[in-house]
């Protein structure tokens, strides 16, 4: 039985350093609602929109480090992600900024997303004043991908609500572009090695760790008993947290299908069924029931070796035609049913008569049946009587020719007395048919 290995995974994101950055870099979605009668579009500073309209492709330009700003008046919003970092709890420190900058008191509400779609409140923003959030005192306790900003009025010297920047601290965003995948997998003893590198989307932003494993390859041979292997998070960056993910791996038996607690076996054609299968050993049978065998079925519909003298050879007719219409006579002639000469070649064969008369003064001497000796006569029944009517000899279903006892004169151990005796005989040609007599001879002493 072939050992399994269950490895079970969980959904978890690790970090990749490569081009982070703390600032959100894609506008997702926007609302303008025209709550300010002065303007009829989202406005940057100065109460023009000059470098920071919605169709501007990264909102670095006015939410990254720049003195531009986007106004929002009541109930516009702008969304806007993270897509090569995420922003998560990170101890000891505030996480997610985002500063207004107007001169008076403005509000807005500020939603959080892990994807981009469904969204939590989580707080009040306020005017003038650079808003921080620390995850750790909210009840929200996922990551944040994505950041939505409602304005809830328009006051202030510039009307709405003035976001200039939105961003997380280093440490609290780290990137997160890959992530192990979500899934439960059985190997089996004969995959000698399990590369555990397919388990992680886009770059490796870890390490795996624990018994067998080496360069994120587990090597399962020798596995004795359950173990634990790890995957350790971004064990690269000096700020990003080094935790570790623990995958339980305990071996199972399993059959050559790879099934947990399954029968099937490699069967004498090689091939892996269960025993109960009516496939099981058939598969590479010849027609002679032997595996791998070379038997096959003629054109006689015998199941011969090809290399057998019989192979395509006993349905042929006299003349060698496969299942031919040509027939062996009664004279032993290779002939047509419609031939005329058929059975009439070799009358000696088919005549036959008995004596008149017969001695039995002489040894050896005895009343047969006289016929050439090539006849195919068959003996039915030959019976001879006294003239009291007893039986004194018979014989039955008997070729001619084999015939070795024929009546040697006595009855009950004696020699007959002369006088006349009578028979009855019941001959069969083959293919011609019975011939029955009776008739009387006359014995001599």
């Amino acid at each position: 039985m072939i050992r399994l290995i269950t490895v079970f995974f969980l959904f978890v994101f690790v970090a990749d350093i490569s081009g982070q950055d703390r600032f959100a870099d894609v506008i997702l979605d926007a609302f303008y609602s025209g709550a300010n009668p002065e303007f009829n579009d989202f406005y940057g500073n100065n109460g023009t929109t000059d470098g920071c309209k919605l169709s501007i492709v990264s909102p670095r330009v006015c939410l990254g480090d720049s003195d531009s700003i986007v106004s929002l008046p009541m109930d516009s919003y702008l969304t806007i992600g993270f897509t090569d970092n995420l922003i998560f709890d990170a101890p000891g420190q505030d996480d997610l900024f985002v500063e207004e900058i107007g001169g008076g008191q403005e509000f807005g509400e500020l939603y959080v997303s892990p994807n981009g779609i469904d969204f939590t409140y989580l707080d009040i923003l306020n005017g003038a004043q650079v808003n921080s959030f620390d995850l750790a005192d909210y009840p929200y306790d996922d990551y944040i991908k994505a950041v939505k900003i409602v304005g809830t009025d328009f006051g202030g010297c510039t009307p709405g609500l003035d976001i200039s920047r939105v961003y997380g601290i280093e440490g609290a965003n780290c990137p997160c572009s890959a992530a192990l995948i979500p899934f439960q997998e059985d190997v089996c003893e004969q995959d000698s090695l399990l590369d555990l590198s397919v388990f992680v989307t886009d770059s490796l932003a870890g390490e795996w760790a624990g018994p067998g494993v080496s360069n994120n390859v587990l090597q399962l041979l020798g596995i004795a008993e359950a173990i634990d292997i790890f995957f350790v998070i971004n064990v690269d960056h000096p700020i990003c947290p080094r935790d570790s993910i623990s995958y339980p791996i305990q071996l199972a038996d399993c059959d050559c299908n790879g099934v947990i607690g399954g029968n099937s076996v490699i069967d004498e054609c090689g091939v892996c069924l269960d025993p109960i299968d009516p496939e099981y050993n058939l598969s590479c049978m010849d027609c002679a029931g032997i595996p791998n065998g070379s038997s096959v079925i003629d054109s006689c519909g015998l199941c011969l070796e090809s290399t057998n003298p019989a192979y395509n050879m006993s349905c042929r007719d006299c003349f060698g035609e496969i299942n031919g219409p040509g027939v062996v006579d009664l004279c032993g002639d290779c002939r047509y049913l419609s031939d005329p000469e058929i059975n009439s070649a070799c009358p000696e064969r088919l005549s036959y008569y008995l004596p008149n008369v017969v001695s039995f003064n002489q040894e050896n001497l005895s009343f047969s049946i006289l016929a050439n000796d090539e006849s195919i006569a068959v003996v039915k029944a030959f019976e001879i009587y006294d003239r009291w009517g007893n039986l004194v000899y018979s014989i039955y279903d008997q070729s001619l020719r084999e015939i070795d006892r024929w009546w040697d004169g006595r009855y009950k151990d004696k020699g007959v007395v002369t006088g006349v005796y009578s028979y009855r005989l019941c001959m069969t040609i083959p293919e011609l048919g019975d011939e029955q007599s009776y008739g009387t001879f006359t014995v001599i002493n």
